[in-house]
């Protein structure tokens, strides 16, 4: 890999010295071994590697859009990244908000639509009869029933489809409230969960899996793209490391893409074996709570 400043790369592609290629490799190896520079320093190492095979693709269209004589290539640069960083953290932060309102939006709307369906009936009296049902009652549509009857029904389906969604972090409280609002026995929803998660099992362990070879394959990535900087590093040893530099960054983009499609909530198929549904019905139920709450906000 030719050793050319960050400043002369637009130079170096105009004049043939190295291709774009080459040149994005160079911007890489400089976001890494300058993360303080760039404003990467306090990222993890999973933050920066996201960060940086999201800005991979993007890469090569800088020196598209760069206008020499404006400023500095390195500015520009530190500018691109700096954009790219706000964007990149907000929609971290989107995903992790939504994570986290998910248990609160089950509990104020269990407790909301609990009011306006049982209005009037002493919460807490232990001496009346509590009734239980069945998922399969709640699952299976009763022909002529009220329309309040039915939006009663939709209601409490889509609380149990939210709550098998969110079953990894799923609380307590949240439990009760649900087994409060839909009638079903808390143990029966708690045996649910259980076997839903014990079915996500594997998942969880071919993520693991994919997470070490990601790691592994980084590690490695890391190590020879600072071995290439050496000043010992040339001729048919710096051939040798670029083969395996660029074949470790290839494991590592190919395992972290396969970690960015894979979900941590259990799919429609899932839950729809535990409650009895169609997939399509549980999907119906998990946009519903969409259009109707702030989760996609």
């Amino acid at each position: 890999m030719k050793k050319v400043r960050i400043n002369d790369l637009p130079k170096a592609i105009a004049e043939k010295q190295l291709s774009k290629k080459e040149a994005v490799n160079i911007i890489w190896i400089e976001l890494y071994t300058h993360p303080i520079k760039y404003g990467l320093v306090h990222f993890s190492e999973d933050q920066k590697s996201d960060f940086l095979l999201g800005m991979h693709k993007i890469f090569e269209r800088l020196f598209d859009k760069f206008i020499p004589g404006t400023l500095t290539f390195q500015a520009y640069l530190m500018g691109c990244v700096s954009n790219y960083k706000m964007s990149f953290l907000r929609r971290q932060a989107e995903r992790e908000t939504k994570r986290k309102t998910l248990n609160a939006y089950l509990l104020s709307e269990f407790e909301e639509k609990e009011q306006k369906y049982n209005i009037g009936l002493p919460e807490d009296d232990e001496n009346l009869p509590r009734a239980t049902k069945t998922l399969a009652e709640i699952a299976e549509k009763q022909k002529g029933t009220s329309a309040e009857k039915r939006c009663q029904r939709v209601a409490e389906l889509t609380a149990l489809v939210l709550m098998m969604k969110a079953c990894k972090d799923i609380d307590d409280d949240t439990i009760n409230s649900v087994s409060k609002f839909t009638g079903v026995d808390k143990a029966l929803l708690l045996e649910k969960v259980q076997e839903l998660k014990e079915s996500m099992q594997k998942k969880e362990e071919h993520s693991q899996e994919l997470i070490s070879k990601r790691n592994n394959a980084f590690y490695f990535h890391r190590k020879y793209m600072q071995e290439m900087l050496s000043p010992s590093s040339d001729g048919s040893r710096l051939e040798t490391l670029r083969s395996r530099y660029e074949k470790q960054t290839r494991k590592w983009k190919i395992h972290n893409e396969a970690l960015s499609l894979r979900a941590s909530t259990p799919s429609n198929e899932e839950i729809a074996r535990i409650l009895g549904l169609k997939p399509r019905t549980v999907s119906f139920y998990i946009n519903h709570a969409k259009k109707n709450s702030f989760l996609d906000s």
